[in-house]
């Protein structure tokens, strides 16, 4: 039997129950969708502000925001989410990206203001604080980010399935995911047929068939 007369007889042998149930999952996905997109989005661009949006930007202004300290755990998942907090602080309250790096530096504690004090003992202060802030990520994914800890991430990410009826659970954790290993997910072309690869058969196919 052909590949395409099987998904026809897949298709017609469904109940009504499943049929109520992936138009319940397309609903679902054609709200989360939106929000998905734009967070992936959000990663290709980690904000706008630059010195001349705000040049009289002090560290009081930082400061108001509330950033989230470091303390320099060897935890993958700690890490890129306090990037990804500190990202949305620069974003919404528009910290130029030439004040990035010497501001979120200011928030070490215990052993990541261990590691930065000896980084700029190997460095002059002027160069370490001229970093761009992807320079200081990267800096830092290479001190308190284990491989294996991103290997794992990686391998749960493309394991990632839908489990049942349950949307919600898995589109939230596909969500986190993309934000935690992002070059999985990008361009967004590839994140939208990662998370549409998640979904059972059934539910797949009718989200395809409406050119979502």
């Amino acid at each position: 039997m052909s590949s395409c007369a099987h998904r026809h007889n897949h298709r017609c042998s469904s109940t009504p129950h499943d049929r109520r149930l992936a138009a319940r999952i397309t609903k679902e996905f054609t709200t989360a969708l939106p929000k998905i997109v734009a967070q992936l989005q959000n990663i290709n661009s980690s904000g706008s502000a630059t010195s001349a949006t705000l040049k009289n930007y002090h560290y009081k202004n930082f400061t108001s925001a509330k950033p989230p300290s470091y303390l320099g755990e060897e935890n993958a998942t700690k890490l890129l989410r306090w990037f990804e907090q500190m990202e949305n602080k620069f974003i919404h309250y528009e910290c130029p990206e030439d004040k990035r790096t010497r501001f979120a530096s200011s928030v070490f504690e215990e052993r990541a203001l261990t590691w930065w004090n000896s980084y700029k003992d190997l460095h002059s202060v002027e160069e370490v604080l001229a970093m761009t802030w992807e320079e200081l990520k990267d800096a830092m994914k290479r001190e308190f980010c284990p491989e294996h800890e991103l290997q794992k991430l990686e391998t749960e990410f493309w394991e990632l399935k839908q489990i049942g009826g349950d949307n919600s659970t898995y589109s939230n954790r596909f969500k986190e995911l993309s934000l935690l290993v992002p070059h999985l997910v990008t361009p967004l072309a590839r994140g939208i047929r990662k998370y549409i690869r998640g979904l059972p058969t059934i539910f797949r196919d009718v989200v395809v068939s409406r050119d979502l």
